[in-house]
């Protein structure tokens, strides 16, 4: 639960503030979600954001539209505490994941982009630890039958989440620390990009258009053109457990 909320809780058993009832309507963010969901599982992206936009997209295909449609029905991230309470109390991050039938995804998953500043503190007290400490990933899943089936085709399937276990903090801590010695080297050699160590579930990779030469050009500003990416072998196995 964030820090945040906790005070708020703790402030209500002392002065005996009324929690807002509209929590009461639906149990989780799930359910909440779900609910907005329902009425469109089974349909593709393109139909989707036919039905809510009444735009036909079909012969210029968004690369973003599952975000389009998430952004439209449930609200962008800056949003989502005004939307419902339940917000306010957890962390939760909106993520759109195509998948195949078996819940194998088929991208990884991205986060924002890194900047250099952010790794001057150690792991224990960066906000890269908090921030998987109290994140809960809710995952709309759009299926493709197969690798055949493109953008704008792939059907609302489910929704999912994945959280963060203190095994997983101690995997992330190496590539935090990894960056560290990278960034005091001035070496992109020494980057935590994939297979850099045994079981690692999350990985650096390039955020931004093509030509920015993301990882020559990783020393040239404080906001880098990389992000963390989480790999496909994680977030597979952590659909699959849910």
């Amino acid at each position: 639960l964030k820090n945040s909320y906790m005070t708020g809780i703790f402030r209500i058993l002392l002065y005996g503030n009324q929690i807002n009832e509209e929590i009461a309507t639906f149990k989780t963010i799930e359910e909440y979600v779900f609910n907005i969901l329902k009425n469109y599982i089974g349909k593709t992206q393109l139909e989707i954001y036919n039905i809510i936009t009444d735009e036909d997209y079909s012969n210029r295909i968004p690369k973003n539209i599952s975000k389009m449609i998430s952004d439209r029905l449930i609200g962008k991230d800056e949003e989502l505490e005004n939307k419902n309470e339940l917000f306010r109390k957890t962390t939760y991050i909106i993520k759109n994941l195509p998948v195949y039938p078996n819940n194998e995804p088929v991208e990884r998953m991205s986060f924002r982009n890194l900047r250099i500043s952010e790794f001057e503190k150690n792991w224990e007290e960066s906000e890269w630890k908090q921030y998987f400490e109290e994140v809960t990933l809710l995952v709309i899943c759009f299926e493709a039958e197969n690798n055949k089936i493109k953008n704008g085709y792939r059907k609302l399937k489910e929704i999912k989440t994945i959280s963060f276990t203190d095994k997983d903090l101690e995997n992330i801590k190496k590539a935090y620390e990894m960056i560290q010695v990278a960034i005091k080297n001035e070496n992109i050699d020494l980057l935590p990009y994939p297979n850099s160590y045994k079981n690692q579930i999350i990985e650096i990779a390039p955020k931004g258009v093509k030509g920015d030469d993301a990882y020559h050009n990783f020393f040239k500003s404080n906001t880098t053109k990389t992000t963390f990416m989480l790999s496909k072998d994680f977030i597979e196995k952590k659909l699959k457990n849910n």
